[in-house]
C-alpha cells in the first residue's frame, strides 16, 4: 500500500507538497527498506535522530523528526513535528479509524504471542485476517502494526502489552477492540504495581472498556476476580484448560462447551498453559463462526511459538525451551509441565532471574524454589535475584549453584548432562537465557 507524503503530513497537520510515495513505516533504522517513512524517536538508550543518515542509505525517503531539530537532512524529507512518537500514534489511529475494520486486541501477563499466532491460523481462510508481527505490543510498535498492515483486513488481531500504568489505556485509544481477550494475570511487572496482583489485575481489564467492545473473553480462574469481572459491560466469554464450568474448557480427551463433552481432537501438546491458549483462539474463532471443521483440520499444523515451551531431543538430552520470558505463573506451569514429560535421567533446571518483580521479588523467588524442589533433580541459574530460590532449592541437599555468566553456566552443564536428562531453560526476556543452548553444544 503506497500513501503520498503529502497525505500523511495533512493527516500530522504538518506542512509538506511533496508526492514521494510511502511504502512502509519504521521505527527501527536497521528495519529500513525503500521507500520507508523513518520516525526519529528519541528513546533512553539511543536517539533516532543520530541514525538519519543510515535510513537514508536503507532507502527511506523521508523521516518525521523533532520540531527543533536543526541537523542534516541526508538527503531525506523531513516533517518537523511537536511529538514523534505522537505523530507516530495519531497516524495510526487515522488509519484504523477510515478503514473498514476491527480489531480483536488480546492482553495478558503471559500467552499473547502464542494466542495470537494460534487465532490467526485458525480464523485465516475464512476471515480477511491481520496480525501484529512477532510481539509488536507497545506504545511504539503496536502503531507500527497498524501501518504497515495490508489495509484491506476484515479484523486485525493485536497484541497489547503493558509494562507501567496507563499504557493500557494508550493502546486502547489507538485501536479500540471490538474483542478483548485477557489471556491470564501474573505478577509481571510487579515493580511498577505495588498493589500486587490485584492492582496488576485492575490495569489488565482496562482491555474491557474499550468503546467499541462487544465481547469480552477472560480465563474462567478469573471468575471470583471482582478486578476482572464487574470492568466487563458487555457480552463476556470463559475458557480453560483446567475448569470444566468454562464456556470453552479444553481438556486432554477433548473440547467441552458449556460443561459438554463436544468434540475430540488430537494435539502434539498436553502442557496446560498452551491448553489454555489453545482454548482461548478455538473460542474466539467459534464466536466468529468458523465452522469446527475447518478448526480442527488446522490444530496438528499449530506451531509452537520459538522460545514458548518448543521440545527437541539431541544427543539423546530432551531440551525444553521456555527462554522468551518468565514470571511466576509462567515459571510455575514450565516447572509442572516438565515433570510431566517420562525421561529416564535427571530434570534439570537452567533458570535466569525473574525481573521487574520490586519488592515482590524475594518472596517469589523463594516460593518457586520450594516448588522447584518437587519438580527437578539439579537446578542451576544466573543473575542475582536468582539468590533466594538458588538458596531455597539447595536446602533440599540437591545439587545447585548460581553463576555470573551463560558462559560459566554452560561449561557446568556440559560436564554433567547425560543421555537421558531433560534440561529446562528459562528466564526473564533480558536475561537472554536462549543464548545457553549454541553453549550447551560445544565440545568439551
Amino acid at each position: 500500500m503506497q500513501i503520498p507524503l503529502s497525505k500523511i503530513a495533512r493527516h500530522l497537520s504538518l506542512p509538506c507538497t511533496s508526492e514521494l510515495p510511502i511504502q512502509n513505516f519504521q521505527i527501527d533504522s536497521r528495519r529500513i527498506s525503500c521507500g520507508s517513512l523513518f520516525f526519529a524517536l528519541k528513546g533512553k538508550k539511543s536517539d533516532g535522530h543520530s541514525f538519519l543518515g543510515e535510513a537514508k542509505a536503507r532507502g527511506a525517503v523521508a523521516a518525521v523528526v523533532e520540531k527543533g531539530y536543526s541537523g542534516e537532512t541526508h538527503g531525506l524529507q523531513l516533517l518537523p513535528a511537536p511529538s514523534v512518537l505522537e505523530s507516530l500514534q495519531l497516524l495510526a489511529r487515522q488509519e484504523l479509524q477510515k478503514r473498514n475494520c476491527r480489531v480483536i486486541g488480546i492482553t495478558g501477563s503471559s500467552g499473547k504471542t502464542t494466542t495470537k499466532e494460534w487465532l490467526f491460523s485458525l480464523l485465516s481462510g475464512t476471515l480477511r485476517i491481520g496480525k501484529s508481527p512477532e510481539n509488536y505490543n507497545t506504545q511504539l510498535t503496536l502503531p507500527l502494526s497498524i501501518l504497515n498492515s495490508r489495509g484491506d483486513e476484515e479484523w486485525l488481531v493485536l497484541e497489547m502489552g503493558m509494562s507501567n500504568p496507563g499504557e493500557l489505556t494508550q493502546l486502547i485509544s489507538i485501536a479500540p477492540p471490538t474483542i478483548a481477550l485477557l489471556t491470564g494475570v501474573a505478577l509481571a511487572h510487579a515493580s511498577s504495581f505495588p498493589g500486587g496482583w490485584r492492582e496488576i489485575a485492575r490495569e489488565k481489564a482496562t482491555i474491557f472498556s474499550s468503546p467499541r467492545l462487544s465481547c469480552a473473553f477472560y480465563p474462567k480462574e478469573l471468575d471470583l476476580s471482582p478486578e476482572i469481572t464487574t470492568a466487563i459491560r458487555t457480552k463476556s466469554i470463559t475458557f480453560s484448560a483446567e475448569k470444566k464450568e468454562a464456556d470453552y474448557f479444553l481438556s486432554p480427551q477433548g473440547l467441552f462447551l458449556n460443561g459438554i463433552h463436544s468434540y475430540t481432537l488430537p494435539i502434539s501438546f498436553q502442557e496446560p498453559h498452551l491448553r489454555q491458549n489453545l482454548a482461548l483462539a478455538i473460542a474466539v474463532a467459534m464466536e466468529l463462526g468458523v465452522l469446527w471443521e475447518n478448526i480442527s483440520e488446522k490444530i496438528p499444523m499449530l506451531e509452537q511459538i520459538a522460545g514458548r515451551g518448543n521440545r527437541w531431543e539431541k544427543e539423546g538430552i530432551l531440551y525444553i525451551d521456555e527462554s522468551y520470558n518468565a514470571n511466576p505463573a509462567s515459571m510455575r506451569a514450565a516447572f509442572i509441565a516438565a515433570s510431566s514429560l517420562q525421561v529416564s535421567g535427571r530434570r534439570i533446571a537452567l533458570l535466569g532471574s525473574m525481573l521487574s518483580l520490586g519488592s515482590f521479588s524475594e518472596k517469589c523467588h523463594k516460593e518457586l524454589g520450594e516448588l522447584a524442589i518437587c519438580h527437578f533433580d539439579c537446578l542451576f541459574g544466573i543473575g542475582e535475584e536468582l539468590a533466594p530460590l538458588i538458596e531455597t532449592f539447595g536446602k533440599s541437599n540437591k545439587e545447585t549453584a548460581l553463576f555470573s555468566s551463560h558462559e560459566e553456566l554452560a561449561a557446568h552443564v556440559r560436564t554433567l548432562k547425560k543421555p537421558g536428562d531433560l534440561i529446562l531453560v528459562k528466564g526473564s526476556r533480558s536475561m537472554e537465557m536462549e543464548r545457553l543452548f549454541p553453549l550447551l553444544a560445544k565440545t568439551l
